[in-house]
């Protein structure tokens, strides 16, 4: 049985760190003009800068963050490691200076320590309530967790301090999860206008909200078309492909699929939709298969249960264990809600022959008024 699901919210907790400067932040300006603050080669970054820079922590924040960008184009998570290793010299202080604290609050959330960054957000704010790039965070990590109500918030205090486009773009993502979907599309289309005059990190978030929106209205050809015009702009965001391919998937073009995910992907989640697509086609990729039974057992090796949404979605869909995977969407239901969330977890519920297993999505449907037409009722 094939779980048909998006990719959920589409710009993560990197979106804040993409946003830096359109929301507002100050940029760190060394005093020398010479100075190296970081190198960026087209393949990985060296060993040499991972060294951390014990005096200089927004230099190293600035690495850092180089290094959750790469992770997230390229779906490697070492590169949160080496992020991770930069920030070595604070990452202990109870009160790193601010650079850190965002980035390690970021890092967090990447390893799903939820209520972890929160603090850190948190303890920002209390600093600097006027951080728009905390805000932003706080305000996301808090609907990837379904608490509407508290990122609303969240969004409602970046008017103000951030751009008008990026305040309202937050608090219509917020609202369109919450019961206010119709409402929230009719305010982002009478933006479309304005989107053309911002970043272009800001513009892909704009136009993957708007595209899962449509989906979850049951527009699907609108929203593939939103989520190619998307791809078209940023061919590089692992993001917008994985869900342009699951909606091909869901449809049942699975060439298409193919196509949107492209040759060769490296990210598991690409590497995923690439297996369900050659399998619809009747040429499975047992070589793939066999590097996503293995990466997702090196998670588990180091203690970490970061992909639960896509292990579950593996163990459903390719070894057709559907016990294993409803106890995996459960794991995974935890910690997070997001709408691909809801609909994995329910999909293997019904895989697994086991209603009851339901009743917990049920009652938080009921609660956070979600609406999406690709849940069944």
């Amino acid at each position: 049985m094939r779980i048909r699901s998006g990719i959920g919210a589409l710009p993560p907790l990197i979106a804040a760190l993409a946003l830096a400067e359109g929301a507002g932040a100050a940029p760190y300006r060394p005093s020398d003009d010479n100075a190296v603050l970081e190198h960026l080669p087209p393949g990985a970054l060296s060993a040499g800068d991972r060294r951390p820079a014990a005096n200089a922590p927004e230099a190293a924040a600035l690495v850092a963050r180089a290094y959750i960008e790469r992770s997230r184009r390229d779906g490697d998570p070492r590169f949160l490691g080496y992020a991770e290793g930069v920030l070595r010299p604070w990452w202990s202080a109870p009160r790193p200076p601010a650079p850190v604290l965002l980035l390690r609050a970021t890092l967090l959330q990447s390893r799903h320590r939820f209520d972890e960054a929160l603090r850190d957000l948190d303890a920002l704010l209390a600093v600097d309530p006027g951080s728009a790039q905390a805000l932003l965070t706080r305000a996301t990590v808090l609907r990837v967790q379904g608490r509407y109500a508290e990122a609303e918030r969240s969004c409602d205090a970046l008017h103000g301090i951030a751009s008008d486009f990026i305040a309202a773009l937050c608090s219509e993502s917020v609202r369109g999860s919450s019961g206010g979907l119709p409402a929230a599309v009719r305010t982002l289309d009478a933006m479309a206008l304005a989107s053309a005059g911002v970043a272009p990190a800001v513009r892909t978030w704009y136009r993957a909200e708007r595209a899962e929106m449509a989906e979850r209205l049951g527009e699907d050809a609108e929203a593939l078309e939103r989520y190619r015009t998307a791809i078209a702009e940023d061919a590089e965001d692992p993001l917008l492909r994985t869900a342009a391919a699951d909606l091909l998937l869901r449809l049942a073009r699975p060439r298409e699929a193919l196509q949107v995910v492209g040759e060769e992907p490296v990210a598991d989640a690409l590497r995923l939709r690439t297996v369900l697509a050659s399998r619809a086609l009747g040429t499975p990729r047992a070589d793939l298969e066999a590097a996503l039974a293995e990466s997702h057992a090196a998670s588990h090796r180091r203690g970490e249960d970061v992909h639960l949404r896509e292990e579950a979605r593996f163990v459903l869909d390719v070894l057709g264990d559907a016990p294993r995977a409803l106890s995996l969407a459960e794991q995974n239901w935890a910690v997070q809600r997001e709408p691909a969330d809801a609909l994995l977890l329910q999909t293997a519920a019904r895989a697994a022959r086991r209603p009851d297993a339901e009743e917990p999505l049920r009652r938080w449907l009921r609660e956070s008024r979600l609406q999406d037409a690709r849940l069944a009722r």
